[in-house]
């Protein structure tokens, strides 16, 4: 038997080697990041929402409860409520991509971890525990291998005590399977002892259970249950089986209202440690690509495969369980080829960093042609619907360090084109145009007569665009840029010239939106939206050119004559809006007008930026979600500004919180900026602080013919004293992968695989290539004053 903590065994180094390289050091040294850096987690048992981690690969996601196992929901606040929509109490869900039942929402499956003992007095349920029944208690989160494990000695009502220790993974190779392991010790126990496995039914949301059609089975250890969504009736299978010690009696059925699955019952030897590994397969009918295969037989297949060591080699129990966890765990391993690692003396910014990466890195997956929701799977926050957080906020980190996971968020908008394309067709009173495509703005399948999406934050259509287009930039795939980016970024073109209204003056105005600042509705001429309209019509002209086809004259003329983001002539601000009073007290919900200057890219004189970022963040609501202070950190590194600081640091310190360091939608649990209580976890804030890291400190920004950079580095103290080295390793661009090493006195760039590529910074343009490491000088933004 291994370890308890045995996916945590590659990690473990000498303690001199456990300090990552400091600003002392020489810059040919490689970073090696500390060892707590990696694994959160927490002593103190407290069954709250906050205190949950979670599993995930891209495919599968599952919240699992402090206490190990099992299915949990909140009674109490805030764990009683969510986000908008849905605003019923939080629970730990078990997600899987796509699968939507009505009104774009994910539909939720049974919770497929619990594995548990009881005696005659009670079980070992997250719903009846109490702290004083626990010692011994830790529970940790191994991000470097997507490992949940939790230790306990439990203290049973009649007296029973025994060593519980539960390791839970979602697959990462074989995306569609689900382990839990129990080992189970008994140290102080009279009488027999039930071990239970199950699929607790009371996970299911927005789905009906289906009559089960194949039982329970004692004779092959193994149970499933199938469930159909919403509305959509599609259907979805979880099966398991059960690998139990030898010399046990035969399992019993323990189907029930809220549960399918199996018993043991027997009398255990104090001392004896006792092995139950349960395997889950997953299948549901929206997978993509397409299942020919039913469902239910490609889930008890997995189960099956994997208990019998089909996948990766057969033995007995412990060396099938051994393969299984060795092969997930290095493809964990693979992924963080790419990271992002500072120096020593900012312990707690490195776990955030490595906690917002694992955020990103569990939600998605390489082929799975889905999007991430704002909470991805981690939860059903936000219900799962896809909104703008994924191009905006999440795709740019990926795109950077994973290319081949970013493309399914390309992938997923290009699967729904035709369903955009018949919501103009169909809907054309509705989302106010005749030609084009729109995607809604809460999306599932993308087609609004499903969805029923709203229609006035029509900036979502431009964000979709550049997406699109980063993608090409990113890779130089012509051929995807062909075949599946023009299509995208022609239809939105269309869309937006049919959206826009022309005046008696010629000009064309944009009516009835509302932007990304929620606080304001029905507005005309938006600057982000205008902006961002124009941005996305331009756009489409230059992907003509580049495929050398004829765009419609009709994208010229119109671009010219939308209304632009208009200037306040003495303070040299874009105003938000038609009829906007920069006089005003007017709060905004979230960063807004400053997205012209990033991500969008839209021309402006410096010093107008500036004002912009200056004017409008003192004006943002300071409870609003997370990703604002992130994107103004973004813009002040692009300028140097000594705000910078400051706006880093609240990219992230307000909104963390709990043992594993998740991102709460907004800097409190209690409903705020607006609206119910806050998403968590936050998985839309994490990839915003992340891009603070690659296109904030580093200055990377997308281009089609090199890598730009523009490195810089803070004198200002964040958490206690100033950043002395930020080592983004891994990054992506056309096929070539390299690192960035900044600190204060310069910046190196390491090509580590493909061909030579040209390198510009604000100093001139160099190539970068292999065995030559090209030296930077590191921009250093001064300390504010009194700083």
């Amino acid at each position: 038997m291994k370890p308890i903590f045995h996916s945590m065994r590659s990690c473990v180094v000498l303690a001199g080697l456990l300090a990552f390289i400091g600003a002392g050091a020489s810059l040919a040294s490689s970073p090696v990041a500390v060892q707590s850096s990696w694994v959160l987690g927490s002593e103190t048992y407290k069954e709250t929402y906050i205190n949950q981690p979670f599993i995930g690969n891209g495919y599968l996601g599952l919240r699992i409860p402090a206490a190990g196992e099992g299915y949990w929901e909140g009674t109490t606040a805030p764990d009683d409520s969510s986000s908008w929509p849905l605003r019923t109490p939080r629970y730990t869900s078990a997600l899987i991509a796509g699968y939507y039942g009505r009104a774009a929402f994910l539909s939720a499956l049974p919770n497929w971890s619990p594995l548990t003992i009881r005696d005659a007095s009670g079980r070992y349920d997250p719903l009846a525990l109490s702290a004083s029944q626990l010692s011994a208690y830790h529970q940790a989160m191994d991000m470097q291998h997507g490992v949940v494990t939790t230790s306990v000695v439990w203290t049973s009502p009649r007296g029973n005590k025994a060593r519980l220790t539960w390791t839970i993974f979602a697959h990462r190779r074989y995306e569609r399977l689900g382990v839990v392991r129990m080992d189970v010790t008994a140290l102080d126990w009279r009488g027999s002892m039930n071990v239970d496995a199950f699929l607790d039914l009371r996970g299911v949301r927005r789905a009906t259970v289906l009559p089960n059609r194949v039982p329970s089975s004692a004779a092959t250890n193994s149970a499933e249950t199938a469930i159909a969504s919403d509305i959509l009736h599609t259907k979805a299978v979880e099966a398991f089986t059960v690998s139990s010690p030898a010399g046990l009696r035969p399992a019993t059925v323990l189907d029930g209202d809220d549960q399918r699955g199996l018993s043991w019952t027997f009398t255990p030897v104090i001392g004896t440690t006792y092995t139950f590994i349960k395997y889950v397969g997953v299948a549901a009918a929206s997978d993509k690509p397409h299942l020919a295969t039913d469902v239910g037989e490609i889930a008890r297949q997995v189960a099956k495969a994997a208990a019998d060591g089909s996948y990766e080699g057969g033995g007995d129990q412990a060396s099938i369980y051994a393969r299984l966890l060795d092969a997930h765990e290095q493809a964990w391993l693979d992924l963080w080829q790419s990271d992002v690692m500072v120096d020593a003396d900012h312990p707690h910014l490195q776990s955030v960093i490595h906690a917002s990466e694992y955020a990103l890195y569990a939600n998605v997956r390489q082929y799975a042609r889905a999007s991430v929701a704002p909470a991805g799977l981690t939860s059903d926050n936000y219900a799962g619907m896809i909104f703008w957080d994924a191009e905006t906020w999440m795709y740019p980190f990926l795109l950077t360090m994973h290319p081949e996971l970013a493309k399914s968020v390309v992938d997923y908008r290009y699967d729904a084109l035709p369903n955009a394309l018949r919501n103009v067709e169909e809907r054309s009173s509705e989302v106010r145009a005749t030609r084009g495509a729109f995607f809604p703005w809460t999306s599932g399948n993308g087609l609004l007569a499903v969805d029923r999406g709203e229609t006035p934050e029509i900036h979502l259509q431009a964000d979709i665009a550049l997406a699109q287009y980063q993608y090409y930039e990113a890779t130089g795939d012509r051929g995807w840029l062909r075949n599946n980016g023009w299509p995208v970024i022609k239809a939105i073109a269309d869309y937006y010239c049919s959206r826009a209204t022309k005046n008696p003056d010629g000009s064309y105005s944009i009516r009835g939106v509302d932007g990304p600042d929620e606080y304001t509705v029905d507005a005309t001429d938006a600057a982000y939206t205008n902006g961002s309209a124009i941005k996305a019509i331009h756009l489409a002209i230059h992907v003509a050119q580049l495929l050398g086809l004829d765009a419609p004259t009709a994208w010229g003329e119109v671009s010219k004559k939308i209304v632009p983001p208009a200037l306040d002539p003495e303070l040299r601000i874009h105003l938000q809006f038609a009829g906007f009073s920069a006089r005003s007290s007017k709060q905004l919900k979230q960063a807004d007008v400053v997205l012209l200057t990033y991500p969008m890219e839209y021309p402006m004189p410096s010093d107008v930026a500036i004002n912009d970022l200056n004017f409008y963040a003192a004006r943002t609501d300071p409870l609003g979600p997370a990703m604002t202070n992130s994107v103004q950190a973004i813009i002040a590194a692009q300028f140097g500004l000594p705000s910078f600081t400051t706006f880093f640091s609240r990219a992230y310190q307000p909104y963390v919180v709990g043992p594993y360091l998740n991102f709460n939608e907004t800097s409190v649990m209690a409903p705020s900026a607006g609206q119910g209580y806050p998403a968590y976890t936050f998985v839309t804030g994490a990839g915003g602080f992340l891009q603070t890291l690659s296109n904030g400190i580093a200055g990377f920004r997308f281009r089609e013919d090199g890598i730009d950079l523009a490195p810089v580095i803070a004198r200002d103290a964040v958490e206690g004293s100033a950043l002395s080295r930020v080592y983004l390793r891994g990054m992506h661009w056309q096929g070539r992968t390299f690192d960035v090493d900044v600190t204060p006195r310069q910046t190196r760039v390491i090509l580590t695989s493909g061909s030579p590529a040209i390198v510009r910074t604000q100093a001139g343009q160099e190539t970068l290539e292999s065995g030559r490491p090209l030296i930077l000088d590191t921009r250093v933004i001064p300390s504010r004053p009194g700083g």
